[in-house]
């Protein structure tokens, strides 16, 4: 089997790697899962070719900046994002500027080339989430998959020099500004540095290895689907009732209490629950601390030792950010709060997760001020 075609029955492997990287979903807790379109302009970095079997000549290819589109498919789960993304890139030849013409039929000096270098890439990313602004939220990650590269109907000073394509393996670096315009939908910005392995492409009748390189800026739109929705509705806490002092019993009534005590058994009054266990934290993060672990173990054994069955997780945070990312972050916070339980024993039927945002806050502020004591989750036991 030669390289050109074991490459080729690759492409297989590499989109079925793409898709089980996806379905990672399994092992996250409710993931969020999303699919857009992508496009941007590429800049491809230029190519030097060193024909052997050409006598040696030696030519360098100018490419004029292009455009780039495709598609992408993914989820996040808290601050990652695993995606598989389609992306075809395609930029007009320049200049062959051929410094040695060697044997070959090319004149030396600068010949005005005609035809396009493309390449059509498949590639599995993960990024991961290294800040946030009020309004945007910033990741940083990688990819590799496979890419097709084509130089079609490649001409130099009308003499015909490729037009043959190969597929190679591809990696590329990402950074990708997210900005949410709804709650189902986002738009981004980004860049990738893109680059392929050698690929065997015939060139003036001979096989020369190739790569593909350039930089992108992107821009995308994506959809939101599956997952949680947070939930907007903010319920009232309910008002305790009054207490009514009662009225002292008579002498009659003291003495008929006696005689029903003597003749029947008294009833166990039921041990009151404790009070709502408060895990608190750090500032835009939903991971859960060595404090924030104690409190959980307390709320869980408690859960145990008074045989509750109903435990309400509900997921708070404060002024600082976007409402619709707040939403988010308070929901991603009880959702770790309830993995925590379940590990420490909690029955997940038992578990009921909310999420109240910004809108229920511990601590009165104004807009977009930090607050510890609205980062938190409150832990609830009910019979």
């Amino acid at each position: 089997m030669n390289i050109k075609s074991f490459k080729v029955k690759t492409v297989s492997c590499i989109i079925a790697i793409g898709a089980t990287t996806i379905n990672t979903s399994t092992v996250l807790a409710e993931p969020e899962y999303y699919g857009g379109l992508q496009l941007g302009a590429h800049v491809a970095l230029d190519d030097n070719l060193s024909l052997s079997h050409a006598g040696g000549a030696n030519m360098d290819v100018t490419k004029a900046p292009g455009l780039s589109a495709g598609f992408v498919l993914g989820m996040q789960d808290d601050k990652v994002r695993v995606e598989f993304d389609y992306l075809r890139r395609q930029n007009r030849l320049g200049v062959f500027d051929v410094s040695n013409s060697g044997t070959s039929a090319l004149a030396s000096g600068h010949l005005d080339a005609e035809g396009k270098a493309i390449s059509d890439s498949l590639m599995a990313n993960a990024l991961y989430n290294i800040g946030n602004t009020n309004d945007w939220q910033a990741y940083a990650g990688l990819g590799i998959g496979l890419s097709r590269i084509q130089f079609s109907e490649a001409t130099a000073g009308g003499i015909n020099v490729s037009n043959d394509s190969d597929w190679a393996l591809a990696g590329q670096l990402m950074l990708d500004l997210v900005r949410p315009i709804n709650e189902t939908v986002d738009f981004s910005i980004g860049y990738r540095f893109f680059r392929t392995a050698a690929a065997d492409i015939s060139v003036l009748g001979g096989n020369e290895s190739l790569n593909f390189s350039g930089h992108d800026l992107m821009a995308r739109l994506t959809w939101k689907f599956g997952g949680t929705k947070v939930k907007k509705a903010v319920t009232p806490a309910k008002r305790p009732e009054p207490l009514v002092q009662p009225a002292k019993p008579s002498k009659e009534d003291l003495e008929n209490e006696s005689n029903n005590e003597s003749k029947s058994e008294s009833k166990p009054v039921p041990v009151p629950l404790p009070a709502p266990f408060i895990v608190y934290f750090d500032f835009d993060q939903s991971k859960i601390t060595s404090e924030a672990d104690r409190i959980i173990r307390n709320a869980a054994n408690a859960y145990k030792k008074h045989g509750v069955i109903r435990v309400l997780a509900v997921g708070h945070a404060d002024r600082a950010g976007k409402i619709s990312y707040n939403d988010e972050l308070s929901l991603h916070r009880a959702k770790a709060v309830e993995k925590a339980l379940i590990k420490l024993g909690v029955l997940k039927d038992h578990i009921e997760i909310d999420s109240k945002g910004e809108t229920a806050p511990s601590v009165t502020t104004a807009d977009g001020i930090r607050e510890a004591r609205n980062r938190r989750v409150e832990i609830i036991l009910k019979r």
